[in-house]
């Protein structure tokens, strides 16, 4: 496989000419490493090509190249068959207007324009007007600067007062009888299940049959699948290899070695014998997962019929004490369930008072606020005033004259106090 970095410094010569400053060799070179660019090394010429992602097409773009006319045109068939295999729905070039008669088959489908902004314009005449405000503006101007530098480096103010109501005493004392409900009827309960043991003799067992569905298979696998997959791999990577070593040696009796050709063979040879190692790793795992589905569903078969079995006999000796027990433990629940609904209305009344409270605490703080913003609002209102007031101005060039600022307040606040027009 030859070095991709040689290739570049035989072929950089041939591209540093259709460079046109938006990028340098070095810069193209990184794109390349990066695997942004497409780099195409001929023997007597080189070009550079992308792949260009839009909403609805996917185009590829071939915006350097540089070397033997030719060739290139040789080369451009390689690369419509490279950008057809990647899906592109069109080829683009970028080039001078020349690149239009070498390419026949290309059509013109934009027009770019370029304008240098790194020349300035030169002109025959320049003049300069300097205008400074009066001192009545001048003394308005300074006035209202220092009344907001004073506003900028006011210190902040904290807030001293509560944000949070936080719990109502009734709250508190849902809490606490909702605490002591918590396992109110537990005795009761208990009782009724010592009763139903006693009447019953029989504590009947729970019967479950499994589920596969999150169970962990690893006991029941083949403890051999994974050599079997290894061998297959093997077996899979000598074939690619042995494929790939054929076309290459085709290639190079063609004299394509190292071309666009070249390189989607190996890429579709690469993505075939990809699949077919992909495919068969997913057969042998399904069949062994298969497999220890089967051995794990035969043991939750017998379990279950075991304990079908034995809950079956328990049962029918355990409902006389079930009966007399029932009774008992509908008293315990209805008991922890009074002691619940008492604690939920207590939690309400308390709920309805702090938000009464939080509702204060809500206005005194915007309040807070309200003062807070007060001597800001006044500037801005003295700002607005100002900014409708004509300012008068002094001139200073052919005559002296008293004029106005054309942009008001904005022009004086942001500190325009001279203009020059050429």
């Amino acid at each position: 496989m030859p070095d991709l970095a040689a290739e570049w410094r035989r072929c950089a010569p041939w591209l540093a000419p259709a460079l046109d400053g938006t990028h340098a060799l070095e810069d193209v070179w990184a794109g390349v490493a990066r695997g942004e660019f497409h780099f195409w090394p001929g023997l007597r010429s080189a070009a550079v090509g992308e792949l260009v992602e839009h909403p609805r097409r996917r185009d590829y773009h071939v915006w350097l190249a540089g070397g033997d006319l030719g060739e290139l045109k040789t080369m451009e068939a390689s690369a419509s068959a490279f950008a057809r295999a990647l899906g592109c729905h069109r080829i683009t070039i970028h080039g001078r207007p020349g690149w239009a008669r070498a390419l026949p088959d290309y059509r013109p489908a934009y027009l770019a324009l370029a304008k240098d902004l790194t020349m300035s314009s030169k002109s025959k005449t320049k003049t300069r007007n300097t205008q400074t405000l009066s001192p009545w503006a001048q003394q308005q101007y300074e006035t209202l600067s220092q009344g907001i530098l004073g506003l900028a480096h006011q210190p902040v103010t904290p807030y001293g007062g509560s944000l949070s109501a936080g719990p109502d005493a009734l709250q508190q004392a849902a809490q606490a009888l909702a605490g002591a409900s918590i396992g109110a009827g537990s005795g009761v309960t208990s009782a009724a299940i010592d009763a139903a043991r006693a009447a019953a003799g029989y504590a009947p067992m729970a019967a479950d049959g499994g589920s596969l569905n999150g169970m962990d298979l690893s006991g029941y696998m083949n403890p051999y699948t994974d050599a079997v997959i290894g061998g297959f791999l093997d077996d899979i990577e000598r074939s690619r290899a042995r494929a790939v070593n054929e076309q290459a040696g085709e290639f190079t009796r063609q004299g394509a070695w190292g071309g666009s050709r070249h390189g989607v063979a190996d890429a579709l040879t690469n993505d075939v014998y990809a699949r077919q190692a992909r495919e068969g790793i997913e057969s042998i795992r399904s069949t062994a997962y298969q497999n220890a589905q089967s051995q794990a569903a035969q043991d939750f078969l017998r379990q279950m019929q075991a304990q079908i079995a034995n809950q079956s006999a328990g049962l029918q000796g355990a409902q006389l004490g079930l009966s007399a027990a029932t009774l008992m433990g509908a008293l315990g629940l209805q008991q922890q369930q009074m002691g619940m609904a008492d604690a939920n209305l207590l939690n309400q009344f308390g709920t309805q008072n702090q938000a009464y409270a939080q509702q204060g605490l809500d206005a005194a703080y915007q309040e807070f606020l309200r003062q807070q913003q007060h001597p800001f609002q006044q500037a801005g209102l003295m700002q607005g005033v100002l900014g409708a007031t004509p300012w008068p101005m002094n001139s200073t060039g052919v005559n002296l004259t008293t004029g106005y600022d054309p942009m008001g307040w904005a022009q004086v606040a942001a500190g325009l106090y001279d203009s020059s027009r050429k």
